[in-house]
């Protein structure tokens, strides 16, 4: 399955050892995504990191349809990490008992979750029930984590990650957005992306949440396409825990049984087998630039965002109103030379493909020839002139550079097709 990230309840009863403190405040984090890729809440309230230590009860959920870690109902959680285990399940079961406040226990189940491994939990549960206060008393541990874990491969992967167990070819919705920000020491903000695209967002958003579906996402560049959906994605808490971004077809194939639906965002290959995901019932949400044709997915078109967003956004990054202009003064608003652009301080490698696959000569001569009629010998001579080379190869080149990956076409405005006249 998953060998390279699979967490056991060893590993997570490690984690809870060596880092008890991060442990506590991230368990009701870890539940509470399990329970929005397992199961779609009608209340949901578990709050995590510095909110743990505030009282009050740990969480308190309803769902209309539950599962065998969720109840159907009404219910109400109590955390522990401690290595008593059930003296803390007892000190908690016995104060909401005695001060359920506003809960009726009757009407509610009482959810006991450890991440240790709990020894006669099941007993536990069983006298608890025997009393008959609450319509039903459930423990969850270590053991339980793991299973769960299994069914939900977007919330696997991020605690796997957490602990420390890395995947190169299996990123989190958290980890890819991240490592797209950080690409430039001005970190990118979601409305670099997102601005102007309000109604595409929504849109996304309201597919992800229908039956499961082949979408395709068209932009600028592929990599404003993936930016837009990580963006739309990670904003929405429901839908963020089943979202799994795969860079290779081994770990595509090995997750298309997960239980559970799945987002899948493919990233850096294309990946057969994408109508059998959709039979399996999960999501594939797939970029592309403007240029690729068609197809019969569900198709969300981008337009270019306006300068008036393209400056807010470069602004809400920090950059002052004078430093946005310029930027977009040079860029002409394209997402690939901004975040090419010297203000922004681009930390990586990230120049497009072409720039070394193409003699200058070819480059020069499609900015110098505005446009030609390509059943004009004597225009089809001038360009041969330019370029060096004879004119049916320039033109063979041109459609290539045209067909690649951020063509130069977005750093000058012009579309390299519409140099041609018939």
């Amino acid at each position: 399955m998953v060998s390279g990230w699979f967490v056991t309840a060893s590993d997570i009863k490690n984690w809870t050892k060596t880092n008890k403190r991060r442990a506590e405040e991230l368990l009701p984090m870890l539940v509470r995504k399990l329970i929005c890729a397992s199961c779609k809440p009608e209340h949901l309230h578990f709050p995590s990191g510095d909110s743990v230590v505030v009282g009050g009860l740990d969480g308190t959920l309803e769902v209309d349809e539950g599962n065998e870690f969720v109840p159907t109902g009404k219910s109400v959680w109590e955390f522990g990490t401690s290595r008593s285990v059930k003296t803390k399940a007892d000190r908690d079961y016995n104060k909401r008992t005695d001060n359920p406040g506003d809960i009726t226990p009757s009407e509610t189940t009482f959810v006991s979750v450890t991440s240790r491994i709990w020894q006669n939990k099941d007993n536990w549960c069983e006298e608890k029930n025997s009393e008959g206060i609450w319509q039903k008393v459930k423990g969850i541990d270590a053991d339980d984590l793991e299973q769960w874990l299994q069914q939900c491969s977007g919330v696997h992967r991020w605690f796997s990650n957490l602990i420390g167990k890395r995947a190169d070819s299996v990123w989190d919705i958290d980890q890819a957005w991240e490592s797209w920000i950080y690409r430039t020491s001005k970190p990118a903000s979601y409305k670099l992306v997102l601005n102007g695209r309000v109604d595409k967002s929504e849109e996304l958003s309201n597919l992800l949440k229908g039956v499961p579906a082949i979408i395709r996402i068209k932009a600028g560049s592929e990599d404003e396409a993936y930016a837009f959906t990580l963006a739309t994605l990670i904003q929405n808490k429901e839908l963020s825990s089943r979202v799994l971004i795969i860079k290779d077809q081994n770990q595509w194939d090995n997750l298309l049984d997960t239980q559970n639906m799945l987002i899948l965002v493919p990233k850096d290959f294309s990946p057969t087998n994408i109508g059998y995901a959709k039979q399996k019932g999960h999501f594939v949400i797939v970029s592309v630039d403007a240029s690729a044709p068609s197809t019969a997915s569900k198709e969300l078109q981008l337009k270019k965002m306006s300068r008036s967003d393209v400056i807010d956004a470069l602004q809400s990054m920090g950059l002052n109103r004078e430093e946005s202009e310029q930027v977009y003064r040079d860029t002409r608003g394209y997402l690939g030379p901004i975040r090419r652009h010297k203000i922004l301080g681009p930390q990586e490698n990230i120049i497009p493909t072409w720039i070394n696959q193409y003699d200058g000569s070819i480059l020069v001569t499609v900015l110098l020839a505005t446009e030609w009629n390509n059943r004009n010998e004597k225009d089809k001579e001038a360009v041969s002139r330019l370029a060096g080379i004879p004119y049916e190869q320039f033109e063979e080149k041109v459609l290539e550079l045209a067909s690649t990956a951020e063509p130069p076409h977005t750093a000058c405005g012009k579309c390299l097709a519409g140099h041609f006249k018939n």
